[in-house]
């Protein structure tokens, strides 16, 4: 049981660090998606 929990807490500072990699890597898409919305929209006016 020992050895199992020493794993899942290894496991969850790894998960911390993708979700931290992730979130940053999802703003960067976001806000190059409002960025090409708001080209469209300076086009269509």
């Amino acid at each position: 049981m020992a050895v199992q929990k020493k794993k899942k807490s290894k496991q969850k500072k790894r998960l911390r660090f993708t979700t931290w990699k992730d979130k940053l890597q999802n703003w960067k898409v976001r806000a190059f998606d409002f960025g090409l919305k708001m080209l469209k929209n300076n086009k269509t006016i």
